[in-house]
């Protein structure tokens, strides 16, 4: 495999259950020998300015103290299949830390119990609003999703779960490569989780709690949508 030569360090924000591993072991390979590092405790401990690659759980904030504006690159899922991906995935892996306490939970108790409301419920507003982990963070409420929805155009490479396929494609364009449209997958769950498979209090409910991470997805979704409309001169098929 070829290697792609850039003179701008990569920054991956990596949101889990969003095909997120699968879209960043692509891009691995074809940096050749650029350093990466990855994790946002790293990341805390870390000069980012040293590493060609940062991929991870990692806050806006923590680029932001980059010496020079980096590429940054993310992959998105409906908040609501990440949720429910993410709870089903810790049922099924009695490794994880937090097996025990989500396996003798319904998914409806654990969104309606609020539990790892800031790892889950709002993630995506969360980590593009930037704050890292603090006691308060000093951004509040709208302030925060309007902080986020602004910043999503930072992202040059801006994937979609949902329109994977197309997500790899923007991949190439923007590194250069040659176009490719499947890649291996990772921590995939046995069967597909849709919302389809949820209660319909449950989805209310969700709403509800998540509605401001499905704010920004939904414009996630529109910019790169508009972003493979100009890449292929018609509008993205539905």
């Amino acid at each position: 495999m070829s290697t792609v030569s850039l003179d701008r360090q990569l920054v991956y924000l990596h949101f889990p259950k969003t095909a997120g591993t699968s879209y960043a072991q692509h891009v691995v390979p074809i940096l050749g020998n650029r350093l990466p590092l990855t994790g946002w405790r790293e990341a805390e401990r870390e000069d980012l300015d040293q590493f060609d690659f940062v991929h991870g759980h990692i806050y806006f904030d923590q680029v932001e103290r980059l010496s020079d504006k980096p590429l940054m690159m993310t992959m998105l899922r409906h908040p609501i299949e990440r949720i429910f991906s993410l709870y089903r995935f810790q049922k099924r892996r009695p490794q994880d830390p937090m097996y025990e306490t989500v396996n003798s939970m319904t998914f409806h108790e654990f969104v309606e119990r609020r539990y790892g409301t800031q790892v889950y419920i709002s993630m995506l507003t969360d980590t593009v609003s930037g704050e890292e982990e603090g006691p308060k963070p000093s951004r509040q409420g709208r302030e925060r999703v309007e902080l986020a929805l602004e910043r999503l155009e930072r992202f040059e490479v801006l994937g979609i779960t949902e329109y994977f396929p197309y997500s790899l494609l923007l991949l190439s364009r923007e590194l250069n490569i040659e176009p490719f449209w499947q890649i291996g997958t990772a921590n995939t769950a046995p069967t597909p989780t849709t919302r389809d498979d949820l209660e319909p209090e449950t989805i209310k409910l969700l709403r509800q709690v998540a509605g401001a991470d499905i704010e920004i997805y939904d414009r996630a979704v529109e910019l790169f949508k508009e972003r493979v409309r100009q890449m292929i001169g018609t509008p993205l098929p539905e």
